[in-house]
Parts: structure tokens; C-alpha cells; sequence
């Protein structure tokens, strides 16, 4: 039923097959990409989103998932980090939950690769300034481990530390063959990220050499002092002539057995010169230092985001509606229409289901038979054939817009008495009413589920009409909730009386409905605006009595297949 591409092109379906993936909690609309530990927010989407931005709101979404599910943010918030210190986290913690991220979900290297390649392959180059080109030397380190690409950056950078900063790079190396063979934890990424600002801190601040106690003077200490300095020139140019760009390609267990012989680097002086210019990275604010790959993501795609304007993609959110109970005689009326649904309904709300019913030459012996075999009938196994089987999911979206008011207790009980009969029929439905109200930022992009997948149908129906007609919103919103149903079939019904907020945005997600195998049908309450978004695949009625026949008639034109092409 599925289309694997165009699912993948389809961002509001991947957000929520993602979410449920994950396990988190993903919101499309607004105006930026953001998160605040517990769900993902996406700005509102563009109707027409090219391959690159896909590849940055699935990065995105893996991305910040990962830490959602991994990162310890109480052991952030108690550590209390410098910019800088913070900043080295961020580098290490990102490498680390998107290592677990892809131990869990393997097809998620793939993605973070696209994505590290994409972002940071050739985008950080020498600037001059230790606020930019520490920082960067160290996620590009950190980074090509997994993608050996940006080894060109890195070993450009790491020249020019080499020539500003003399003997500093094998020091942050070291720590470095630490983090790739031990990090663990959001603990252990923070230990690691304070030994990092630790040694740029030593480096800072050079202190003079202190002699032993009574130690005597050597023939070198009774030189004269302009026999000193020549001597520490020649030993400095000897202890800092630079290593060797690239790290290592090493296997963990190799940097393992560096990281424990790592602690006895022996510290070397910078210049003053370079010590004053490390401590300006020291001292940095977090806004001065190169951004880390969460908010290069969030911001390159908050600015190509169209904003939230009325044209913009959006899903709705979940929200809270009040529910009454319908009253007695609109319960009647609809039992009684349901009753005679659900006769009619029988015959067509049917899907294939396997089962073992043919016989043939292969497959499972039938012992009942083998009698064949004595006339050279080869045709003794029993093979899965095709028969005809309830396997269907419908969701019933009740539109309760200002618009309907005087038709709000007729949608009601009409929505009530087709959840009875396809209930009845051993259809797995479920009842949406939107909107819900104003959300956040007084968005009326909300729904309110009445009865969800698996839930037994109640009378508590009745809703009060009040906001806008956010359909495109909650077309998503059915889509993503049922993508996960194991009915083969699927199918959404409309019940509404006048134009959505945004046709463009409406007939965008109808296409991806149909794209994905959905099924959409509209019934129109006392109102012919539904045939402008689905001609030929609605009814519109005026009171319950027409409800019965005119939906059979439109759901048998929707299994013999007439009208596909609308």
C-alpha cells in the first residue's frame, strides 16, 4: 500500500513515524526548529521542499531525538558550564548519542554521515582567530572519525594551530584518544569536555620553571644568560616542531591504550603572545564561538522555512475539546441509521487477507489428498490463496468550525451512527473533531480525539462549534496516526460544510493521501463545498434519513474503483 519514496518526501509523515519511532514528541508549525528536551518543534514547512532541506529536517529530527533519548540533561544543568566548556560538550556529546543512535537504529549512520558531510565538509577553513579555529579543529577531529572527508579541513587547521600554537594540538590529542575509546555518558562527555578547557587554560597562563631545593648549579645553569636564551631557543624549536598533522586512523583499542598513557604528556609553554590570544577564546561568550551541528541545522532550516503564513505546511496538534452526551432522540435517529448501515456495509468494506484455502504443487502437504499421487496428481499441497476478509481502518474527521453551527447536531449524530456501523463491521475507526481550540501562539491547528484506534465507540459525541477549518492540518494529523495500522486498508472520511483555511494546503495533503494509499471521502453536511475538494468522492445530505444510502452509494463507488482518477 505504501510508497517508500514518496513516504521519505513526505515530511509531516516522516516526523510522526519518527516520533513514534523514537519515542519523542514531534510538532510541524510555528517559525523555527527547536526543542526543549521533551519535543521537537519544526517550523511550518514549504508545500514543495527540495532534496536538501528533506536531508536537513531528517538529520534534525535523528539528531535531536538522539538526545532527547540519551543526553542526561539534569547532569547539564548541575554541571554548570563556561561558553567554552559547553561548547567542547556539545562537540563530544553530539558524536557520542549519534554513535548510540546508530547502534539502536542502524540506518541512522547513514543519514548522520549525509548530513556531517553535508554541514561541515569544507565549510570550516583558518580564520585567524583561536574563537573560531580551536573550536572548529576540534569538532572536525571529533567528526572524522566517522567521516574521513572532512580530514582535508581538519588538517588545515591543525597546521596553523601548530604554527600559533606550538606543542598544544598533541595535548588536546591526547584527550582526545580518551574520548573515542571511553565516553560513555553525558557524565563522561562532561569530564572530557572540562579536561579540554583545562589544558587551554594551562596554556594560558604559562608559569616559570621552579628549581629543586638544593639542587646545585650545572655547568648549563652558570652560563651566561645570553648562552640561556640561545640554549631555550634551540630546545623550544626542538620540543614544538610540529607533529604530525592527521590523527591517527587507530582502532579503539589502540586509542585506549593512548588515553591511559595520555595522562603523562608533559606540558610545554606557549609564546605570550599566543597565551593572550588563547585566553580570548577562554573568555569568549557562547554566541562568539562556531556554532555546533544542532543549531546549524535549526537555523538553516528555520531560514528557509516559509514562516507561518496561511499557505505554509502544518500538522495539527493534539488538544482538548469538551464532549457531552447526544441526546435521546439524536441517539435514536442515529442507532437507527446505523443499524441499517451496517447491513449494507458488510459486502464492501472489505480488503484481501491471506489464508490457506488452494491446493496446488506446492506449499503445505493435505494429507486429505494424497489419493492423487495414484493417478500422477501432483497436486497434494495446500498454498495461501486470496479471500475476501474485513481488513479495513476508517477515521471520521468531524469539522466543528464556527461554520457549523446549525449543522453541528446533525454532523454529530451522523458521525456517531457511521462509528457504530463500521464498528459493527469489525472496522478499526476512530473519531477526530477539529479544531480544538486555540493552541500555542493561538493557532487554531489543534484536533481533538473523540475515539481513538482500538477504542470501544461512545454516545459522548456531541461538540460545540467555535474557530476556523484547519482541514489540511488534521489530514496530516489522521495520516500520521494511522500509518502504523496494520489494516491493509485505509480510509478517511470528512465530515464538513464549507472551504478549508488554505485550498493549496488541502489539496497538497489530499495528494499525499492518495500518493500514500489513503483513501479520503467527504460528507457534506447541508453544504456542496466538499465537491470542490473531492469530486465524485463525496455525498452531501440534508438529515440522517439520507445518510444511509447516500454513503453506501458513495462507498461502492469507492470499492469498484470508478472514481480513482478524482
Amino acid at each position: 500500500m505504501k510508497n517508500t519514496r514518496a513516504v521519505l518526501r513526505a515530511l509531516p509523515l516522516v516526523a510522526s513515524a519518527l516520533g513514534s519511532k523514537y519515542g519523542v514528541r514531534v510538532v510541524i508549525g510555528g517559525n523555527q526548529a527547536c526543542t526543549d528536551g521533551r519535543t521537537i518543534t519544526l517550523p511550518s514547512l514549504p508545500l514543495d521542499m527540495p532534496e536538501t532541506f528533506l536531508l536537513l529536517v531528517r538529520g534534525y529530527l535523528d539528531h535531536e531525538a538522539g538526545h532527547i533519548r540519551e543526553t542526561d540533561f539534569d547532569a547539564l544543568r548541575g554541571a554548570r558550564l563556561s561558553p567554552l566548556e559547553h561548547h567542547v560538550w556539545n562537540s563530544i556529546e553530539d558524536w557520542r548519542v549519534e554513535r548510540r543512535m546508530a547502534e539502536i537504529f542502524p540506518g541512522c549512520r547513514h543519514n548522520f554521515n549525509r548530513l556531517v558531510r553535508h554541514v561541515f565538509a569544507g565549510s570550516a577553513t583558518v580564520s585567524g582567530s583561536p574563537v573560531q579555529d580551536i573550536p572548529n579543529w576540534l569538532l572536525l577531529a571529533i567528526r572524522s572519525w566517522d567521516v574521513p572527508e572532512l580530514a582535508v579541513s581538519r588538517d588545515e587547521l591543525a597546521r596553523h594551530m601548530d604554527r600559533e600554537f606550538p606543542g598544544l594540538r598533541a595535548r588536546l590529542e591526547s584527550v582526545l584518544h580518551a574520548v573515542r575509546a571511553l565516553c560513555r555518558s553525558t557524565g563522561d562527555a562532561l569530564d572530557y569536555a572540562r579536561r579540554i578547557v583545562r589544558l587551554l587554560e594551562q596554556a594560558a597562563q604559562p608559569q616559570p620553571a621552579s628549581r629543586a631545593p638544593g639542587r646545585q648549579k650545572s655547568p648549563r645553569d652558570a652560563s651566561t644568560p645570553g648562552q640561556k636564551a640561545e640554549a631555550g631557543q634551540a630546545a623550544d624549536q626542538k620540543e614544538d616542531s610540529p607533529a604530525p598533522v592527521a590523527l591517527p586512523d587507530s582502532s579503539p583499542e589502540t586509542d585506549r591504550r593512548q588515553a591511559i598513557a595520555a595522562g603523562g604528556t608533559r606540558r610545554k609553554e606557549l609564546p605570550a603572545k599566543a597565551a593572550k590570544r588563547l585566553k580570548a577564546l577562554l573568555d569568549a561568550p557562547g554566541d562568539a564561538l562556531p556554532g555546533n551541528l544542532g543549531s546549524v541545522l535549526a537555523q538553516a532550516i528555520t531560514e528557509a522555512a516559509p514562516g507561518d503564513g496561511k499557505d505554509a505546511l502544518r500538522v495539527a496538534v493534539v488538544g482538548h475539546k469538551p464532549l457531552l452526551p447526544l441526546s435521546e432522540q439524536e441517539r435514536k435517529d442515529a442507532l437507527r441509521a446505523s443499524t441499517a448501515l451496517q447491513a449494507r456495509l458488510h459486502g464492501l468494506l472489505q480488503a484481501s487477507t491471506l489464508v490457506r484455502c488452494a491446493t496446488g504443487r506446492r506449499g503445505r502437504l493435505d494429507t486429505g489428498r494424497l489419493h492423487r499421487l495414484a493417478v500422477d496428481d501432483t497436486r497434494v499441497f495446500r498454498r495461501k490463496g486470496l479471500r475476501q476478509g474485513m481488513d479495513s481502518a476508517v477515521h471520521l474527521l468531524l469539522d466543528c468550525s464556527s461554520s457549523m453551527d446549525k449543522g453541528m447536531e446533525l454532523a454529530c449524530a451522523a458521525s456517531y451512527a457511521l462509528a457504530r456501523a463500521l464498528e459493527a463491521c469489525a472496522v478499526n475507526v476512530g473519531v477526530s473533531a477539529f479544531p480544538a481550540g486555540a493552541g500555542e501562539n493561538r493557532s487554531w491547528a489543534t484536533v481533538a480525539p473523540l475515539v481513538r484506534h482500538g477504542q470501544r465507540v461512545h454516545p459522548h459525541m456531541a461538540v460545540r462549534a467555535y474557530g476556523r477549518t484547519p482541514l489540511a492540518e488534521a489530514l496530516w494529523w489522521a495520516m500520521g496516526a494511522m500509518l502504523a495500522l496494520p489494516q491493509r486498508r485505509k480510509l478517511i472520511l470528512v465530515v464538513t460544510d464549507g472551504e478549508p483555511d488554505s485550498l493549496p494546503c488541502a489539496r497538497r495533503a489530499l495528494e499525499a493521501a492518495r500518493q500514500h494509499g489513503f483513501e479520503v471521502l467527504g460528507v457534506g453536511i447541508a453544504n456542496s463545498a466538499v465537491r470542490v475538494l473531492l469530486p465524485r468522492r463525496n455525498i452531501v445530505i440534508q438529515d440522517m434519513r439520507e445518510l444511509c444510502p447516500a454513503l453506501f452509494q458513495l462507498l461502492h463507488r469507492a470499492m469498484l474503483g470508478t472514481d480513482r482518477a478524482a
